[in-house]
């Protein structure tokens, strides 16, 4: 333990030790009470109160919270048993909100997931008011899309939760995930308490005759396969997350007034959750569609139904081009080269170029974006080529000398076999009156063969 190094060598410890990571609960445990440092960095402030971090702040001078109360909020810890349905519990402050009453607030806006992010449009508008900064992934320029939509259409039944229906496509949604993407983690969440329980049984039924994907279900550590509600997801992540809602329309055909957790009065907070811990891919299933959910009494139907809305009919954002002259050049020379370019993708991207399923982005070196030196040039673009794309540099001075030398650069590196000898792009004739002598006010014959041939004596 810590303290007992301390105790050992006090001389020499904060050297061999200047860093302390640990859980709130265990800094006690972990330090000793004449432990001191410089800095505390409390994470997931927003999900945490005071009293969980005041062991730690009491050994620091200084604090810096980090926290992100939209997708988090302190619940607290209780002696007592509590009923989970208590909507009288009274929540403690967290030291986040605490924090940002008292002290200077910075706000993140960049998000540095290399994977990119699921619904991210919406994500960003519904839930961060369109602060967030996403990079664009290669998928999203092909039209290949990170959300699905599964729907079922079970038979109209007295009790609307948890059909027989939607728990034997998510089943089977399941054993096909680990079939044949064993290598990507997955997490099951449900609005439903009953639905996840129901979940559990059908799939430890069905692993009797499925013992060879019992790997699966065993493995990822952290990541380990879990089914579970929305409202215990706290910080989950997962490489691909099945979410099946687990209500559908009742005997009259209509859709239930509570929909479980999305009713709650975190249902918000619980359906941001779910839809960030998405690395890769979501799948929704849902027996729902956005037309059942119109009805103003059916509590936190509102969030679901923009959502379901927008998986089915995806919002696309058109860009206005604002091109610089020599990136619009460029661009005309590509296209001439037989290369694929776009200047209204995104408003992070100058240029766009793509051959076949490669795709690029040209950014001239004087529209690098990033706080620093060090983002400039070396994190967006290592974020860029994780996102799938290829990342290419263009030197304004060579861009302004010899723009076809760098189109044909550009093309090479994208796939384009070009002859070695160069060909003009752009037909010289016939020339604009604007080029043409008689513009100057020249007349039509030419003295340029009499200036050749002028040669001074001492030439020979």
């Amino acid at each position: 333990m810590l303290s007992e190094v301390q105790a050992l060598a006090p001389n020499i410890y904060q050297v061999l030790a200047p860093v302390v990571m640990c859980s709130p609960y265990e800094v006690p445990s972990v330090l000793a009470k004449g432990d001191s440092f410089d800095v505390a960095l409390v994470l997931d402030g927003a999900g945490s109160s005071i009293a969980e971090n005041y062991a730690g702040l009491a050994r620091a001078s200084q604090a810096i919270i980090f926290g992100d109360d939209a997708i988090a909020a302190a619940t607290g810890f209780s002696l007592e048993c509590i009923a989970d349905d208590n909507s009288e519990r009274v929540l403690p402050e967290s030291i986040f909100t605490a924090a940002r009453s008292l002290m200077p607030v910075e706000v993140l806006r960049r998000s540095y997931r290399s994977s990119g992010q699921a619904l991210g449009d919406y994500v960003n508008s519904e839930f961060y008011g369109d602060r967030i900064i996403f990079e664009p992934s290669v998928d999203s320029y092909f039209g290949r899309s990170n959300v699905q939509l599964v729907k079922v259409n079970p038979p109209k039944a007295p009790e609307p939760e948890s059909m027989d229906s939607e728990v034997a496509q998510v089943l089977e949604l399941i054993y096909n995930h680990a079939t044949w993407n064993p290598q990507d983690s997955l997490l099951v969440a449900t609005a439903s308490a009953k639905h996840a329980e129901r979940l559990d049984q059908a799939l430890q039924a069905g692993m009797r005759e499925k013992a060879h994907l019992a790997e699966f279900f065993e493995g990822h550590g952290r990541e380990k396969f879990e089914i579970t509600t929305i409202q215990d997801l706290a910080h989950r992540i997962a490489d691909r997350v099945i979410f099946s809602i687990g209500f559908g329309k009742d005997s009259s055909g209509k859709a239930p007034k509570s929909l479980g957790f999305i009713s709650h009065r975190d249902g918000h907070r619980y359906l941001a959750n779910c839809l960030v811990s998405a690395r890769k891919h979501i799948t929704v299933v849902s027996a729902l569609e956005a037309t059942d959910l119109v009805d103003p009494s059916i509590i936190g139907c509102d969030g679901l139904r923009e959502m379901l809305s927008e998986i089915a009919k995806p919002s696309f954002k058109t860009q206005d081009a604002d091109v610089n002259p020599m990136i619009a050049d460029l661009a005309i020379r590509l296209t001439k080269l037989g290369v694929t370019t776009r200047t209204n993708f995104s408003s992070r991207f100058k240029l766009v170029a793509s051959v076949g399923e490669k795709a690029a982005v040209i950014e001239p070196d004087w529209g690098l974006l990033g706080y620093n030196l060090s983002e400039r040039h070396r994190l967006r673009p290592m974020m860029i080529r994780a996102l799938g794309w290829d990342y290419i540099r263009v030197p304004s001075f060579e861009l302004f000398a010899d723009p076809e030398a760098v189109a044909q650069r550009i093309a090479i590196a994208l796939g384009i076999e070009l002859s070695k000898k160069p060909q003009p792009l752009f037909e010289m004739e016939p020339r604009a009156f604007e080029d043409t002598h008689f513009a100057w006010g020249d007349p039509a014959d030419s003295n340029d063969q009499r200036l050749r041939e002028d040669k001074p004596p001492h030439w020979g």
